[in-house]
């Protein structure tokens, strides 16, 4: 596979796969089964990465991305929290690009709650929750086959991403294989595109603690998180609470959130 080819975009209108369905057009039944039979396919195309120069990523704050995001080409982001939330998302990004957002499902990363909500965003969200309760989403590059989560995936241009580096504070932008929402249930075997997940991996940026492994999620957040999931599906929304992490659980324990 030539990996150089699903980094960059280039959105020419006749470029095949280019959009590949609106934000809603996706709701196919998924379970643990069918992504199970898709692991073991995508396995050499995951060492195949690991040993690319593309899988260095970009650090935040993702610099040269000004210089390669030229008119026409954009980043393909894998959002799994509250960009999986339209309206969330249109805050930050264009109403084509949050249209033309389409389910996925990330192989070889784990999303775990463990960064720590700004001060900015608690105002925006309400102060009433007290420190332990100010959990957002991260998510984490493990190499492990069997960690996966959904997401969905965003062209980022360079005229959003001023924006998209202010919302994203601290964290960097790292290649992972994805498979389109409908492609799991296939006949065929379809070959795994890269997208970018957010990884915030540095505990504390300028002073402020970005990531506590014991932080509780912020219960307004994961509700907005939710809401996006079940726009898209029930069954997409199932598969987020059964591969999002809250310590060493998933929140699918009921133990875990009410």
């Amino acid at each position: 596979m030539d990996l150089s080819a699903f980094s960059i975009r280039n959105l020419d209108p006749n470029t095949p796969n280019c959009m590949e369905g609106s934000f809603l057009s996706h709701s196919k039944r998924q379970d643990h089964s069918v992504i199970e039979k898709r692991l073991l396919e995508i396995q050499s195309f995951s060492n195949e990465l690991r040993a690319s120069p593309l899988a260095a990523g970009y650090e935040y704050p993702w610099l040269s991305l000004d210089d390669e995001l030229t008119p026409g080409r954009t980043l393909p982001i894998a959002g799994y929290g509250s960009l999986m939330n339209r309206y969330s998302a249109a805050r930050t990004l264009s109403q084509e690009a949050v249209m033309n957002c389409s389910p996925i499902v990330v192989f070889n990363a784990r999303r775990v709650y463990d960064y720590v909500m700004s001060f900015r965003s608690r105002k925006r969200f309400g102060l009433d929750m007290p420190e332990s309760h100010c959990g957002v989403l991260n998510s984490y590059v493990t190499g492990d086959l069997h960690d996966y989560f959904n997401a969905v995936r965003i062209e980022l241009s360079r005229e959003q991403l001023s924006s998209f580096r202010d919302r994203e504070f601290g964290y960097d932008l790292l290649p992972v294989l994805t498979l389109q929402w409908g492609e799991l249930t296939g006949q065929r075997h379809p070959t795994p595109r890269i997208s970018y997940i957010l990884s915030c991996r540095n505990p504390t940026r300028e002073g402020r603690q970005m990531v506590n492994p014991g932080v509780q999620p912020h219960p307004l957040y994961h509700r907005l998180c939710q809401a996006g999931c079940r726009e898209i599906s029930e069954d997409f929304l199932k598969m987020f609470h059964e591969t999002t992490w809250v310590g060493s659980q998933t929140i699918h324990s009921p133990s875990v959130i009410p």
